[in-house]
């Protein structure tokens, strides 16, 4: 039983170290014109990414340097108008972001398969809460060395109910934003250019981080939520399980914010998201890379 037990644990440790080396992307590199198309994808992207972002970072930084705590903001029906607008903004950012990523990448491979999307959907979604639990906790500990460390500031709600679901709308379309500005574009330019992924890495890293530098000095540990999601984009090549894992967890802060979710509903489903996908991910893994039986 240990000898079967140990052969398991082989096949799984083997397998997994294999899916770490999968490339699906598959991006043919600029031929004609390439440093012209390179540098006018760049410039692109680069406009995308401060139209989005440049007020948030600036707004950022001055939080990390302040070392300051972050007070609660008051939601009110006079805040309609400010969610309107950024929702409009994210709404023209994810329609460009997508314009570009259609015309950089490659023609999409059409056999889909929902099974290995929604198993995508519960990696990404276990990622992205993996990362901003390490965050909280190393905030934790640098608090003790004087270091202030901010959670999300969910605001104190005097407004409406339709005020309300803007504020939420515009959590929730960081997702498309975010993945389509700082993932997909990303991967898909460095790879016609032939950059590693360990260069493209960095940069997703280095554009993911400054916006959210008002959590302190841990926000540094959402590196480990950008590497693992750029190891999955690589292997699976699906960019819209990441979008939708990155929608569902702001849409449950949102509504937790809300307490429209009691808390032990919020914590069965995060729990059974996270549990679909470790079963997923361990099936997976000993049914297509457990070794053939011997044939006589």
């Amino acid at each position: 039983m240990a000898k079967n037990r140990k052969n398991l644990d082989d096949i799984v440790i083997a397998s997994a170290r294999h899916q770490l080396t999968i490339d699906r992307v598959n991006t043919t590199p600029f031929t004609n014109h390439a440093a012209l198309k390179t540098i006018g994808s760049a410039l692109a992207i680069l406009a995308l990414y401060l139209y989005g972002w440049a007020d948030s970072i600036e707004a950022a930084v001055r939080v990390l340097v302040s070392n300051t705590e972050i007070p609660a903001p008051t939601l009110t029906d006079a805040h309609a108008s400010k969610l309107l607008r950024s929702i409009t903004q994210d709404l023209v950012i994810t329609v460009l972001a997508f314009g570009l990523f259609s015309l950089l990448r490659n023609t999409p491979d059409r056999k889909r398969s929902a099974p290995k999307a929604a198993m995508a959907f519960g990696i990404a979604f276990a990622i992205i809460n993996f990362g901003m639990a390490v965050m909280l906790g190393t905030g934790t500990l640098l608090s003790l060395t004087g270091l202030q460390s901010n959670e999300y500031p969910h605001p104190i709600i005097d407004a409406g109910s339709t005020t309300q679901a803007l504020y939420i709308l515009d959590g929730v379309l960081a997702g498309p934003t975010e993945e389509l500005v700082m993932l997909a574009l990303v991967v898909v330019l460095l790879r016609k250019i032939n950059l590693g992924w360990t260069w493209i890495t960095l940069v997703a890293i280095a554009l993911r981080l400054p916006f959210h530098l008002y959590y302190g000095w841990a926000s540094f540990a959402l590196s480990l939520w950008v590497i693992g999601i750029i190891l999955l984009y690589r292997r699976t090549n699906l960019i819209l399980p990441i979008i939708l894992a990155h929608c569902a967890k702001n849409l449950i802060g949102g509504l937790a914010a809300f307490n429209i979710l009691p808390i032990l509903a919020l914590a069965a489903l995060v729990i059974l998201i996270l549990g679909f996908s470790m079963y997923a991910v361990l099936n997976y893994l000993i049914k297509s890379y457990r070794p053939a039986p011997k044939t006589s």
